[in-house]
C-alpha cells in the first residue's frame, strides 16, 4: 500500500467558512460520494445515497438542524459538526506519495438493531432501546428472506491506520476512517 494519509481539520476561519463553505466543499466533491451518514437526533440514524444526501444537508445546514454527517468517499472522508453556534468540518484523504507506506487493517463493525421493515424507499432497522436507523434502499439491498426473518443487520466498514514509532519502536493505530455501509 502506497498510501499515506493526511488528516487536516479544516476550521471555518480557515479553509472553509461556516455552513456556506462546507456546503460548497460538498457539492463540489468528486464522483463516488455514495455513502452519507446524518445523525440527526440522539435516537436516529439516517443513511442517504449522494443526491438525496446533497439536498438533505443543504435544508438541514440552512435551518441549522444538522448535528453531525460523514460523507465516505473511495479516498476520503468528510466529517461535518456543530461546535457552539458554528459547523465545522475535518476532512481525512489518503494521498500517494512516493517511499511512504500507511499500513491499515479494515474491519466490518455490526451496527445497533435489526431489520424491521422497508416503507417509502427505506429499510428501519431498530433496537429495544428504541434507536432506529434508516437506510435508503439505494445503498443496502436486502433480500427477500433477509426481510422475512427479520435478522439483517448494518455493518460498517472501518479502516483503521498503523503507526509505527521508530523511537519506541512500537506501533498504534493514529487515525481511522469509515469506508462502506452493507
Amino acid at each position: 500500500m502506497e498510501n499515506k494519509l493526511k488528516a487536516e481539520c479544516l476550521a471555518p476561519e480557515k479553509t472553509i467558512a461556516g455552513a456556506e463553505g462546507i456546503l460548497l466543499y460538498v457539492k463540489n466533491l468528486p464522483e463516488g460520494a455514495n455513502w452519507i451518514y446524518y445523525l440527526q437526533t440522539l435516537k436516529e440514524a439516517l443513511w442517504l445515497d449522494a443526491k438525496a444526501g446533497l439536498v438533505f444537508i443543504e435544508n438541514t445546514l440552512a435551518n441549522r438542524e444538522l448535528l453531525e454527517a460523514f460523507i465516505f468517499i473511495k479516498t476520503q472522508q468528510v466529517h461535518i459538526f456543530k461546535q457552539g453556534k458554528t459547523y465545522k468540518a475535518a476532512i481525512t484523504m489518503e494521498v500517494k506519495e512516493n517511499g511512504n507506506k500507511t499500513q491499515y487493517i479494515e474491519s466490518n463493525m455490526v451496527l445497533w438493531g435489526s431489520y424491521e421493515k422497508t416503507e417509502n424507499g427505506f429499510h428501519y432497522f431498530s433496537e429495544e432501546r428504541g434507536m432506529v436507523t434508516r437506510v435508503s434502499e439505494e445503498i443496502v439491498q436486502i433480500t427477500k428472506e433477509e426481510k422475512e426473518e427479520k435478522k439483517k443487520r448494518l455493518r460498517l466498514k472501518q479502516r483503521d491506520y498503523i503507526h509505527f514509532d521508530t523511537e519506541t519502536l512500537q506501533a498504534g493505530f493514529h487515525h481511522c476512517r469509515f469506508i462502506s455501509l452493507t
